[in-house]
């Protein structure tokens, strides 16, 4: 993980990059079609000489927001942004800001991947499109994921957990419950390997 948030942001913004986003700094012109983050302002300004973000920091964006989202919340920082629209202003929120349910998420995935897991956020927008995904870069026998529609599903435009996420697996259902559990959320384990694990939030509603 990057050391400051200066650091982090670069490293968000350079996934988005491999992921075929355009990225657009300061003047420069926006593209007319296409995945796009821009930052419109002073970027070196929103920084502090440690590398803190200080203020809230506005993009302009355009793209699959889970995405971008997903990208921002592994290296720790939080974007909101409406996962209901394609394109508009998202904000990075700056240093103090509450931990969202997603970072915490995210830990978890890179948890399994340090046993052996394909583990991925919003891998695919369908289930069928994830699973090809996941088995071009493994066997398929240790995997666990969400899709980009559970996850439009399941968070909110602040990253916080507000519905139920599915998440698909194949592997050590033991081992996948335990890495899941110091999430703190509550997690359903499948009775069966056709079924799958669900993550929800820890609050009761009224």
């Amino acid at each position: 993980m990057p050391e400051t948030m200066s650091a982090a942001f670069d490293a968000a913004v350079d996934s988005l990059r491999r992921a075929g986003w355009m990225i657009v700094i300061g003047g420069e012109q926006e593209p007319d079609s296409g995945s796009m983050l821009a930052v419109n302002g002073d970027l070196d300004a929103a920084f502090d000489p440690s590398g803190d973000l200080t203020v809230p920091l506005e993009l302009r964006w355009r793209g699959v927001a889970a995405d971008a989202q997903v990208a921002f919340a592994a290296q720790d920082l939080i974007l909101v942004v409406p996962l209901d629209e394609e394109e508009g202003t998202a904000t990075v929120l700056p240093q103090g800001t509450p931990e969202r349910d997603l970072q915490v998420v995210l830990r978890s995935l890179a948890d399994l991947r340090s046993r052996g897991y394909v583990a991925e956020a919003a891998l695919a927008y369908t289930a069928t499109d994830a699973w090809q995904a996941a088995r071009s870069r493994g066997d398929g026998s240790k995997v666990v994921f969400w899709t980009t529609q559970a996850h439009e599903d399941a968070f909110d435009e602040d990253t916080d957990l507000v519905g139920e996420l599915a998440l698909q697996w194949a592997g050590d259902a033991d081992e996948i419950a335990s890495v899941l559990a110091a999430t703190d959320l509550n997690v359903q384990v499948p009775g069966s390997a056709d079924e799958v694990f669900y993550l929800t939030p820890n609050y009761v509603e009224d």
